[in-house]
């Protein structure tokens, strides 16, 4: 049996009109229609008196307090040089050396509080990269950087990236895009070649 030109027509306008009701109904649930309603209409509870034994010790739970912390959607972005067999290896004068790369890139930060920081270790290798980047962003968290820069990195969580690179000269090439705070200062600047 073959179906007529008008039957084609009125099936599609039924499958447009189910499509329509269909979307409508996802778009309720979606949004949550009706749930306010339902809210509003609930009735408060009330308390009811509780007879409570007495403990041999108080103890108290904390309650939790709002925050306002937030990261400011500029990051600044910086590299140092690390030797990075030396402070995979923890060789004090690679160590020393590296303290003193990040105190000389982040100087002019010294004592803001950072947010986050991405860190990207630069090797041939997945492995080595991410290595470095890690003990990079652990250093970053030490007595020796927090002695030089202040609390630039004591609280910001840390984030280990790779780079990969078959240039030998560039092992060790760290890049740290590190997020502030707002506001981040005017002076802050951010390098070229940012790995982003």
């Amino acid at each position: 049996m073959r179906l007529r030109r008008a039957d084609t027509y009125s099936l599609a306008g039924w499958l447009f009109a189910d499509l329509l009701l269909a979307l409508a109904v996802l778009l309720a649930a979606s949004s949550g229609f009706g749930i306010a309603r339902a809210a509003a209409a609930s009735t408060t509870p009330t308390p009811t008196p509780s007879v409570s034994r007495p403990s041999s010790t108080a103890t108290s739970s904390p309650s939790p307090t709002p925050s306002q912390a937030s990261i400011a959607l500029n990051s600044i972005c910086r590299h140092v040089n690390v030797r990075g067999s030396g402070l995979l290896a923890n060789d004090k004068a690679a160590i020393s050396d590296a303290v003193a790369a990040v105190a000389q890139t982040f100087g002019d930060l010294a004592n803001l509080r950072g947010a986050l920081v991405l860190t990207f270790g630069t090797a041939s290798t997945p492995t080595r990269a991410h290595d470095l980047a890690h003990a990079l962003n652990a250093l970053l968290k030490s007595d020796l950087v927090s002695g030089r820069v202040g609390s630039l990195f004591q609280s910001a969580e840390t984030r280990d990236y790779i780079l990969l690179n078959s240039d030998p000269r560039l092992d060790g090439e760290m890049w740290l895009e590190l997020y502030l705070p707002p506001p981040v200062p005017l002076g802050a600047k951010t390098e070229d070649g940012c790995p982003r």
